[in-house]
């Protein structure tokens, strides 16, 4: 995972055409050298955000309960950590294995580098992972997508260096160099060949693969979790060097699989906003979608705006997620003035059992 500079300002969302197309969700990504709640949450609605992922210094994590604060939906999803090691303080060691070599990956082997990549990563923890939102299937996909753009060697300073044995790939390093640094981005091993060392001969290699190119350092992320790859970097050299939060905003904020429900009121409708939102969408819930007999499993409702008494309001109802199986589904809620502003939003889970 690439470490880039961090924005010494509010962050900026950035849409994320790849993961929203693999997860159907319009998802936007965002790095902060600080937690401000108040501009992530403006922008989050601003750019109508489905999921943002936004990564900030572990040490700002004690601010997320003031994000949650702004009753959008949030939770940490994990925390990276990055190593860093020092390419300029001596000649790396050479593998262990005597029996592998290193060869970078050619499109045309692009189906054996896309099967490493599924074998790998089945069952692995990211950010990802934390999201109840993504299904697990995706996820795998998304490091094969990972590992193969890199080894179509489209876009230069990026390789993919393959660990063989007898032919048969057993595993991979994809890297990044730019300028004096190079960055493990993703690296795999197959199973069968974990706890025999190719991982860390692999960073042997790379570690002296890059010093040969003139790079002074190379950096390598991890999720906290992952002990057994932090071991094999100390050991090669690497230090600490900086971690980062992931936080996940679920704020569903586009994305709907039913079709919208739409209805207009005056002021005098929302004598008491939150409670007046429950009864109107009870109401729609019961005489529409999901059906009669629905019951709320969780509500919530958030005042983006103020309510004036002389003005008209429309209510919109979303539903981001429907588990058919399990007669389950999520709503949002928007109200809007007549004049277009957010007033009010409001996020109910439901279940309907006279749909079984």
């Amino acid at each position: 995972m690439s470490e880039t500079a961090l924005s010494p300002a509010t962050p900026v969302l950035s849409f994320s055409p790849i993961e929203s197309d693999r997860f159907g969700f319009r998802i936007f990504r965002g790095r902060a050298s600080d937690l401000d709640t108040t501009a992530i949450s403006q922008e989050v609605l601003d750019q109508s955000v489905d999921i943002a992922m936004i990564r900030v210094p572990s040490a700002s994590q004690y601010r997320v309960a003031e994000l949650m604060d702004t009753g959008l939906p949030v939770m940490v999803a994990d925390t990276v950590v990055y190593y860093r090691a020092d390419l300029m303080a001596g000649e790396p060691p050479s593998p262990r294995n005597k029996d592998i070599s290193f060869v970078a990956c050619r499109p045309e082997q692009a189906p054996d580098l896309a099967a490493l990549a599924r074998d790998a990563f089945q069952g692995y923890r990211n950010h990802y992972s934390s999201n109840p939102l993504l299904r697990s299937a995706d996820i795998v996909d998304a490091f094969v997508d990972w590992a193969t753009r890199f080894g179509s060697n489209e876009v230069p300073g990026q390789t993919v260096w393959l660990a063989v044995r007898e032919g048969r790939p057993i595993g991979f390093g994809a890297c990044a160099a730019n300028g004096n640094t190079a960055d493990g981005v993703l690296f795999g091993v197959a199973p069968a060949e974990q706890g025999h060392g190719v991982f860390g001969d692999l960073i042997r290699f790379c570690q002296r693969y890059f010093q040969e190119q003139g790079c002074c350092e190379m950096l390598y992320s991890t999720q906290t979790q992952n002990l057994a790859v932090q071991s094999v970097l100390v050991r090669e050299g690497f230090r600490p060097h900086n971690s980062l939060a992931t936080i996940h905003i679920n704020s569903l904020l586009s994305r709907s699989v039913k079709e919208r429900h739409t209805e207009r009121f005056p002021q005098s409708a929302l004598h008491n906003p939150h409670s007046a939102i429950l009864e109107l969408a009870a109401r729609q819930y019961e005489t529409g979608f999901p059906g009669p007999g629905t019951e709320f499993l969780s509500a919530s409702c958030r005042a983006i705006g103020p309510v004036h008494a002389e003005r008209e309001y429309e209510m919109v109802i979303s539903f981001p997620c429907v588990d058919e199986e399990q007669l389950t589904c999520k709503s949002v809620v928007k109200v809007r003035d007549d004049r277009g502003a957010l007033c009010l939003l409001a996020y109910h889970d439901l279940t309907c059992p006279s749909r079984a």
